[in-house]
């Protein structure tokens, strides 16, 4: 199977765009839910990983951040990759072990994230409550 046959799952960061609604996978209604539930908070979420990133001097693994900010994966990692997609995030070329012993790429705000100056992302982080199923 070639590279075309998976389509945008596998776009490369430099084709890949952001259009600010969190992601969700065309072919799963769960997905497609999941993403319309966490619409309203994705923004305030997507600051903290951000704010938090910007607190960190030798930025921080997607690990690093789900702990500290205790976000689950599945809502800390979309918002870093929505960061990363807009190029306010960047990989340092660095790596860190997780909790499970694994190497995982240390996340830096880029130049234009320090350079941003969009007021969601500059507001104090704060927790979202979010309802359990």
């Amino acid at each position: 199977m070639n590279k075309q046959s998976y389509g945008p799952l596998f776009e490369s960061a430099a084709t890949a765009h952001f259009n600010g609604k969190p992601p969700s996978q065309a072919h799963s209604e769960t997905s497609k839910e999941a993403a319309a539930e966490i619409e309203i908070a994705a923004s305030t979420l997507r600051a903290q990983v951000f704010n938090h990133l910007r607190g960190e001097e030798g930025g921080a693994t997607d690990d690093e951040m789900q702990v500290s900010l205790a976000m689950n994966p599945s809502t800390q990692r979309p918002r870093r990759r929505e960061l990363q997609l807009k190029g306010l995030v960047v990989d340092s070329g660095k790596k860190r072990k997780t909790r499970s012993n694994r190497q995982a790429v240390v996340w830096i705000v880029s130049a234009a994230g320090w350079l941003n100056r969009n007021p969601d992302l500059q507001r104090p982080a704060q927790r979202i409550w979010m309802p359990q199923k």
